[in-house]
């Protein structure tokens, strides 16, 4: 297939990476302004001055700092699309979401199409039927890293904040009452089964789980059912209902303040790792939500960091023993050879 002649400005584009110590074909600059992780050609350079935007070449750096043979950008894209903002990029950020939340359908060979929905007693079956098949063949997370990381803190003279929730959030018992929220929502989970799951792994404060009992209690006796306002209220159809109705700019700036909430963390972790550090994070509500489930884990752990082939990026949790770049487009500061050229300056 013949390919179009590089023009001028990709050329320079090229040569201001290379300048960088990094390496950007002109053929990866058609690819990623295809993607649209990279702005159109017409708008590379300052018309006062036809110079290249800083912006450009800082974007353009970032983007052959990630690119690895046999690799994608994986959620860097999305970040991009999030940080550009238009109707194109949303659309983009929208896709990618509403694919990566159905990725346990897809690698149980199942579609949004085959969950049945309202309450007779053959829908509800058929919901917990596919719920078991969520959960057939899928690898069960049995160590509490939370627990694994205290044990250690101990001999070490390090005391960390008592823990506040689940000693494991993976636990089977958690993942099989999820399974069935995937599918049937709220309305296929009783109170008392999610209340019970909770209380079987439960190792913060016991009445912190009793005070949220009573919370819904109160609720229910006033008329308010609070697990209908829950994000699974209407199990993974609802979630996909939302992402397909949720505001463009709203859906954009999600996910810019889930990059930098991540990317604190991680750099917080990274270059202040003492006891010190370590204490006042774990004494932080953001510590369950974004490390103890998920949010981040250590090398080769919990989650997946590549792209899927079929159903696009699927967002990588961050290794820990790797120093990130900083934040891409405005967030960060321009690019250098500081911030781009080093090996292991990447996200993986």
């Amino acid at each position: 297939m013949t390919r179009t002649p590089p023009t001028a400005a990709e050329l320079a584009l090229a040569a201001e990476i290379d300048r960088l110590g990094l390496t950007a074909t002109c053929h990866q600059l058609e690819r990623w302004r295809a993607k649209r992780w990279l702005a159109p050609t017409d708008q590379w350079t300052d018309p006062a001055t036809s110079a290249l935007r800083p912006d450009i070449v800082h974007r353009a750096a970032w983007l052959a700092a990630l690119s690895r043979p046999g690799r994608g950008i994986s959620w860097i894209g999305w970040t991009f699309w999030a940080i550009d903002d238009t109707e194109q990029t949303a659309a983009l950020l929208r896709q990618a979401l509403i694919r990566t939340i159905q990725l346990p359908l897809c690698q149980a060979g199942l579609t949004l199409a085959q969950i049945p929905h309202g309450d007779s007693d053959t829908a509800f079956e058929t919901r917990q039927n596919l719920a078991e098949r969520l959960l057939r063949g899928r690898r069960a997370i049995g160590r509490d890293l939370d627990g694994l990381l205290r044990t250690h803190a101990g001999p070490a003279g390090i005391t960390l904040p008592e823990p506040r929730t689940v000693s494991n959030p993976f636990d089977a018992a958690l993942i099989r009452i999820g399974a069935r929220l995937l599918t049937g929502g709220t309305a296929d989970v009783s109170p008392e089964e999610l209340t019970d799951a909770w209380r079987s792994v439960w190792t913060g404060p016991p009445e912190q789980l009793y005070r949220i009992t009573a919370a819904h209690l109160a609720a229910d006796h006033a008329g308010t059912d609070l697990h209908a306002i829950s994000p699974l209220a209407h199990g993974l159809p609802g979630l996909v209902h939302a992402l397909e109705q949720a505001d463009a700019h709203l859906l954009c700036e999600a996910v810019r303040a889930c990059t930098k909430a991540s990317s604190t963390l991680t750099k917080l972790l990274l270059e202040r790792a003492d006891a010190g550090m370590l204490t006042v994070l774990m004494d932080d509500v953001m510590w369950d939500q974004w490390v103890r489930a998920g949010g981040l884990a250590p090398a080769g752990r919990l989650g997946r960091g590549r792209d899927h082939p079929e159903h696009g990026a699927v967002p990588p949790r961050p290794r820990l023993g790797r120093r990130p770049p900083p934040l891409p487009g405005p967030h960060g500061p321009p690019a250098g050879r500081a911030h781009h050229a080093a090996p292991d300056n990447h996200v993986t």
